[in-house]
């Protein structure tokens, strides 16, 4: 929920806080207004290293997994194409004897 709220309300928080600091430096006289900023801009901070983190390892490459398992199981079949086919020459090579 920390990542959802530092990511929808990041631009606001820093828009708003920007645009009361340019229109007046007197925005923060009282202490309760400054912790409030401050603790927004925290908020959004730890919201943003989270998201960072949790997104930071690389992604699978799916594709490259699902080509490896076709190949693999295609050396399987030829395989067991081949042995099928060895045995189908051995039988039919064989001498049956009435």
């Amino acid at each position: 929920m920390l990542i959802w709220v530092s990511q929808q309300l990041a631009i606001p928080f820093w828009m708003v806080g920007h645009f009361h600091l340019s229109l007046s430096w007197d925005i923060y006289n009282t202490i309760e207004i400054l912790f409030a900023s401050i603790g927004m801009n925290v908020v959004v901070a730890v919201g943003f290293w989270l998201d960072w983190k949790e997104h930071k390892e690389l992604k699978i490459d799916h594709i490259k997994n699902l080509t490896q398992m076709i190949n693999n199981n295609t050396k399987k079949v030829n395989e067991a194409d081949i042995k099928v086919s060895r045995i189908m020459d051995e039988i039919s090579n064989m001498k049956i004897y009435k």
